[in-house]
């Protein structure tokens, strides 16, 4: 075979983007945190 017929397809390109979203410090993750209201159930994690 002389030439290849898939030679000219190019494959998707490969790009690597940082991310957004921004990094929480301990201070701001321990305000996040504390705002759920762990008084209903809906606020808390464990079903009881």
């Amino acid at each position: 075979m002389p030439h290849n017929p898939a030679a000219s397809v190019r494959g998707p390109s490969h790009t690597t983007k940082k991310g957004k979203t921004p990094v929480l410090d301990a201070t701001a993750a321990r305000q996040l945190l504390d705002r759920i209201d762990v008084s209903t159930r809906s606020g808390c994690a464990i079903a009881r």
